[in-house]
């Protein structure tokens, strides 16, 4: 198992599985304390010289370091899982890693934890440098908040600017009002009246009962009854004896219904 782990860190807690060696089935094992027969731990540093150093374990609380501590995370809900307590001499500067081994208990398979250790820098670290380095060179680092497209600001300056925001907000507020301008702009641009919505469709009703009218009657009444087996046929024939076309001759004949 291959984990990162800040470099120098303290009261750094691993947590882990253990697998059991009995099981077929990739069960993992359950019931290990920091007491259990044969169980031991190792650190080795990565390009220290000599032989790998043992960790001490120790009974621990869940989640509360003490160095070499061993504890299982949840015996019930998540049996087989176990929390470990690194020696901060393990995690120390001046190793890029340390290899951490778990072994000997009964039907266990042993744990090999791979810790890389970075050099990562802390917040107050990042803080720190940026002061530092914005102190060095302003131009670099500094945010600057006294101008603005290169102009130089004051507190008048942008003051002038709030000012003419407030006072615009407050006439739009004004005007929203009941009485205010944009409010009298609404009402009068309100829906038309159920009686106006009436009297459009009774004219409209009297020009369409006309328009009937005149195709129904008064147009058949000027043409008369037809010649031939119908309107249509005459308007033909008249159109072929007198040269004019059909639709011509419709146009006249509408025109004199009209006089």
């Amino acid at each position: 198992m291959n984990y990162i782990i800040p470099l120098a860190s303290e009261s750094y807690i691993i947590e882990f599985p253990v697998y059991d060696s009995s099981s077929s089935t990739g069960a993992l094992l359950a019931g290990l304390t920091f007491e259990t027969a044969s169980l031991v731990a190792y650190y080795d540093r990565w390009g220290a010289a000599g032989a790998a150093t043992e960790i001490t374990l120790a009974t621990m609380t869940k989640g509360t370091y003490t160095s070499g501590g061993f504890v299982a995370v949840d015996g019930t809900n998540q049996a087989g899982r176990y929390q470990l307590c690194i020696p901060d001499a393990a995690l120390a500067s001046g190793a890029n890693g340390v290899t951490i081994t778990l072994q000997g208990a009964a039907n266990m398979v042993p744990v090999t934890l791979n810790c890389t250790l970075l050099d990562l820098a802390s917040p107050s670290d990042i803080v720190d440098e940026w002061e530092t380095q914005s102190q060095a060179d302003p131009t670099g680092f500094h945010v600057n908040v006294i101008e603005v497209g290169g102009t130089a600001q004051t507190a008048n300056d942008n003051g002038a600017d709030i000012n003419a925001i407030l006072v615009d907000t407050n006439e739009l507020q004004t005007d929203w009002t009941d009485g205010g301008r944009l409010d009298l702009l609404l009402d009068g641009a309100s829906a038309p009246t159920a009686a106006q919505v009436r009297a459009e469709i009774d004219s409209n009703s009297t020009q369409l009962a006309a328009i009937v009218e005149d195709t129904g009657t008064t147009i058949p009444a000027v043409l008369g009854t037809p010649a031939d087996t119908d309107l249509a046929t005459d308007i033909s024939n008249i159109a072929l004896g007198s040269g004019v076309t059909e639709a011509a001759l419709i146009q006249y004949l509408i025109a004199l219904g009209d006089d």
